[in-house]
This record gives C-alpha cells, structure tokens and sequence, in this order.
C-alpha cells in the first residue's frame, strides 16, 4: 500500500534500471542498476541511500516518468523517521532560524547595508498588497546582495526565515517539515494580492510550482515567474536597455532543478539574457542538457545524512575540475550560494572567476 509521501509510479516502473545506470556519480552497471532499483521498490537495504548525491537526474533519465529520485526520498524519509534526523544534517537545513544552521551563521557577519536589506524584506512581508512582488527564500536571504540592484527597484520583494519553500528538507526526505511549510504558506498566501510572484532561486521556483501543489496540497492564487523570464520581459518591454555590452566567455553550470524542468524554464532564458549582454556560452562537456552537477550545502562539500553516515559531494567537485580547460573565462552559477561557493573551492584563480549570473546581468552595469 502506497504511503502519504509515497510519490513514485510503481505501476509504470519496470525496473529496467535506465535511471541509475546513467547516473553520472553512482557508476552502477546495468545488472547492478536493475538490482538496485529491484531493492528501493521492496525497501530493502541499498548502496544508494549511502552514495546518492540528491541530484534528482534519475527523474530525468527514467524512460517512463517514473519519478524514481522520488523513491529514494522516500526511503530517506522512512530511514529518518526510524533514526532521526543527524545534528550534522540540520546544520544545512533553514528551520528553526536560529538555532544554527550554516546561513543564520552568516547573518552576524553580514555588512549594515545587507543586514538593513534583510530587515526591510522582512517587514515587506507583512504587506503583500501587490500584484506583483518577489520572494526572498533562504538562499536570497543568505546572500541579499543579490538582489540589491536597480533592475529590481520596482519589484517589492519580501522574505522572512520561517517563510521557507522547504527545498532542503524536500531533498532530504524530511516530508513532515515540507507539508508543514506547505500547509504554513497556503495560509500566508490565501489574503495577499499577489498575481505574479518572482523567483530569483531556481529551487525555489520548482518548490512553489511544481513539488508544493503537486505533492503536499499547496494552493497559491498567483502564478510562479522565474526571474529570467522577468528579466526578459522587461528587455523585450524595452524597461531594461543593454547599455554595455561584456564582451566575455562564460560556461554555466544549471541547477539541479532545472535539469529536470523544460529547458524553456530556466536554461534557456538564462542564455538568451547573457548572449544579448555580450556573453559567449562555451558549453561544458557533456552538454547542457546533462551535465548533472550538483553542490548542495556549504563550500559544495555537504550534502545530506543518510542512516547516521556522512556523504561529502567531492564527486562533484572531481567532475567539476575536469572542465577548467573548456576555454571559457568565467563560469557562472544559478543556484545562489551553495553551487558559487562550491565551485570556488575547486576553480583556479585568478584566472578564473566563479560567479552567479545576476551578478553578471544585474551588477555590471550593463542596463
């Protein structure tokens, strides 16, 4: 019997192993692959649960939309309930603020002109009376600068800690705090007047228009707008004027999210906005579409605790140094703190410079 958090297809699935076969981490061959998926289908004890980087590319790979990156959560999230979750684990994880965690860690050393950011998104979040607005999750709040631009001097944004879209507990399997949050939000959200809600964080874009709804019940009134495609409209408004053209090569490392979102979602509209601002894209081997590199937590060095054991995402950060000779001289992040500071553990410098994106459209003045 399929439980409450129980959201792969078990009917569709034929265990024919495509999905963890082409995992670029876990190197399983196809007479493992198919035993493994064999052993997450009966809940038996498997090597992915200690291996698994929380990438969610088998989502991507299965053949039949299986949703088996799903099956994995589920088993983390049995295993948590049975064990707990790890003290390590939390220290990734937003709720409670504070105690804790790696970004209320950040907050105390912050400058006076991103902490009062912080301050006056939080006191905006109790004045939802527009039509549109944009939604400062956790990561935005850990590196506010980000949005402390001219391109977004008309769009309200407001953000507060306890108003987290639950993405890090959602890859954790911590089910319980994300319907928690999605019962939470559908609350926050029923009187506001929103139409339009801006996302600056690709997870949590996929979190409020995809997993909330889809999975745990979230009902929102507005609809969800990646901050690319806001970017764009303005452009094509004619509201923002390439002023500067940067005249620079640049490879992008997407987000897990948007690997399994349709390109149109955010891959795409990224690329048309940096090739418009001067950007040549040299593309990563594999290409694009499945290069499946994921930083998640700190530094790219933490990812989740399964079953009480440590799992770094060095694996990553081994696949990652293998593209410093792409021929590009910057690389550029989507996922805000965790995939730029994961890459600067490992690029060279200075010859190269990792950063997110919007810095690149947003704080170069190229408008």
């Amino acid at each position: 019997m399929k439980g409450k958090y129980d959201f792969f297809d078990y009917e569709k699935c034929s265990s024919c192993g495509i999905c963890l076969e082409r995992c670029n981490y876990l190197h399983f061959t196809h007479e493992e692959s198919v035993e493994e998926i064999k052993k997450l289908i009966a809940g038996e004890k498997t090597r992915i649960l200690d291996d698994c980087i929380y990438c969610s590319a088998c989502n991507a790979f299965c053949p039949d939309d299986c949703h088996p990156y799903e099956l994995i959560l589920n088993r983390a999230y049995e295993s948590g309930r049975k064990n707990g979750i790890p003290l390590k684990a939390k220290w990734v994880m937003p709720l409670p603020y504070p105690p804790q965690n790696f970004r209320s860690a950040l907050v105390p050393s912050m400058p006076q002109d991103e902490k009062a950011l912080i301050n006056k998104w939080e006191a905006q979040s109790y004045d939802l009376a527009h039509e549109e607005m944009m939604y400062a999750g956790c990561n935005l709040l850990a590196l506010p600068y980000l949005a402390n631009s001219k391109v977004f001097e008309d769009l309200p944004i407001f953000g507060r800690w306890d108003l987290c879209c639950g993405e890090m507990f959602y890859r954790g399997g911590v089910f319980d705090i994300v319907q928690q949050q999605a019962d939470k939000l559908t609350e926050y959200f029923a009187s506001s007047e929103i139409k339009r809600l801006v996302f600056m964080c690709p997870a949590g874009y996929r979190m409020f228009k995809e997993v909330l709804p889809g999975q745990f019940g979230a009902k929102f009134n507005f609809e969800p707008v990646f901050v690319a495609h806001w970017i764009l409209d303005r452009m094509n408004s004619g509201k923002l004027k390439v002023e500067r053209q940067l005249d620079i090569s640049a490879t992008v490392q997407d987000s897990c999210h948007a690997r399994i979102m349709d390109p149109s979602e955010e891959m795409e509209p990224w690329r048309e906005i940096l090739g418009r601002i001067g950007v040549k894209i040299v593309e990563m081997e594999p290409q694009w579409g499945r290069w499946l590199l994921l930083w998640h937590g700190c530094g790219g060095q933490t990812v989740f605790w399964i079953e009480g054991r440590t799992h770094k995402c060095f694996k990553g950060a081994e696949r990652g140094k293998g593209n410093r000779g792409i021929g590009a001289s910057n690389l550029l992040c989507w996922l805000l703190s965790d995939c730029r500071n994961g890459w600067l553990s490992i690029l060279p410098r200075p010859t190269n410079a990792a950063c997110h994106g919007i810095s690149q459209i947003c704080h170069w003045r190229v408008f």
